[in-house]
């Protein structure tokens, strides 16, 4: 397994636990959507790599919202180890 990921919705900001997982299954879904690219280049590169994301947000953000930032994220992460 060359991706390890973690993500963390703190209560802090969400009280309400519907609130938190909603946000964690928008986040769950877009890292399954996005991923591939990242993680052909690792396989490739025979590189491994762990990541930590936490939502600090305030606003609610919709699947497509998040799949938007999550691209974005691993396009920007697959570009740094290439420049490596």
């Amino acid at each position: 397994m060359s991706l390890q990921i973690v993500f963390v919705v703190p209560k802090k900001k969400f009280r309400l636990a519907t609130t938190r997982n909603r946000i964690r299954r928008y986040i769950r879904e877009s890292v399954r959507l996005e991923k591939n690219p990242l993680e052909d280049m690792l396989r490739s590169r025979k590189f491994q790599m762990a990541l930590f994301l936490a939502y600090n947000g305030e606003e609610n953000l919709t699947l497509a919202d998040t799949q938007k930032l999550i691209g974005k994220l691993f396009k920007k992460i697959i570009h740094e180890v290439e420049n490596q």
